[in-house]
């Protein structure tokens, strides 16, 4: 009897572990799913994986969403001639570097009650060592004239609006150039935050109690 009582425990003890397996297994893959659609900038994907999603504003879907809204935005504008590219020669570029520098860790999953944390180290740029003072205007444009004089885009014979037709139309690309190489010299800066993942209608989602907000405004690199 004894026998059959112990065999029984080990028996329902195994089912528990296993149990506590299964959802530890889930959970991580939640977040590792949030995680990757996040650091590829598509929130749309991202987003479903959050148990309140609709109560989270969405501000675009995919990194070329967000570039296409830009560029509506600048066609829209009062734009300077010559700078209607600005979006695909300096921001398409900068954008696309800092989604490459964007990756993170899962440095382990514990189990509260019914819910899951997942803690996570996002590696990202570190955007402290990045400021747009180190752009100098006058210094870019002065080097800009130089490069287009001596490869012969530019010489003494155009008038001063085709000289600063010109002039505009390189422009993006060579401050793209220079913030690049901020980027690349930023160094990176890790940030830990939290997952809370609860198994709701049968699937894991991810709840409001995760450090969002944190991701978001992380993933965003405002500078």
């Amino acid at each position: 009897m004894k026998k059959i009582l112990c065999i029984t425990m080990v028996f329902i003890l195994a089912l528990s572990i296993a149990g506590c397996s299964v959802g530890k297994s889930n959970a991580e893959k939640t977040a590792k799913n949030f995680m990757d659609a996040l650091c590829e900038f598509n929130l749309k994907a991202a987003f479903e994986y959050l148990e309140n999603k609709d109560s989270h504003t969405l501000p675009f879907e995919t990194l070329d969403h967000l570039m296409e809204t830009m560029r509506i935005s600048m066609e829209q504008g009062e734009s300077v001639d010559g700078m209607d590219s600005y979006v695909d020669k300096f921001l398409v570029p900068i954008y696309t570097k800092l989604v490459e520098k964007l990756s993170y860790s899962v440095s382990g999953t514990e189990k509260q009650e019914d819910k899951y944390i997942v803690n996570i180290n996002l590696e990202r740029i570190n955007a402290e060592n990045i400021t747009t003072s180190e752009l100098n205007f006058e210094e870019i444009m002065s080097e800009l004239a130089t490069e287009l004089t001596e490869n012969g885009t530019l010489n003494k014979d155009m008038s001063q609006e085709d000289f600063l037709a010109v002039i505009m139309e390189h422009t993006p690309e060579k401050m793209a150039q220079k913030m690049l190489s901020l980027i690349e010299n930023a160094g990176t800066q890790t940030i830990p935050v939290k997952l809370v993942i609860k198994k709701t209608d049968g699937k894991y989602l991810i709840t409001d109690e995760s450090d969002i907000e944190t991701l978001l405004s992380s993933t965003s690199l405002n500078m």
